[in-house]
């Protein structure tokens, strides 16, 4: 069983936040406090939704040589080939 994340949750929180800043910001000064607080937990949820997202495009054992089942192995020239290419 596999959990999505719920983006539309994330996003309306994220509205909440900004809404409720936007009132606070109208009755006190931003001193660092309640603003800091706000825009850091809002910031983790924005965080939250883009890892969310790079984990729905690039899923495990998504990559070029993985679904190509291709092996790369590094070529090593023999000194002996070394030689005629230069000669």
């Amino acid at each position: 069983m596999e959990l999505t994340y719920d983006f539309r949750a994330a996003r309306q929180r994220i509205m909440d936040l900004t809404d409720h800043y936007r009132r606070l910001k109208h009755t006190q000064q931003p001193v660092g406090n309640w603003d800091r607080i706000l825009w850091m937990e809002i910031e983790a949820i924005e965080t939250e939704i883009a890892e969310a997202k790079r984990k729905m495009t690039a899923g495990q054992g998504d990559h070029f040589e993985v679904k190509l089942n291709i092996q790369l192995t590094p070529v090593y020239m023999s000194e002996q080939v070394c030689a005629r290419s230069e000669a």
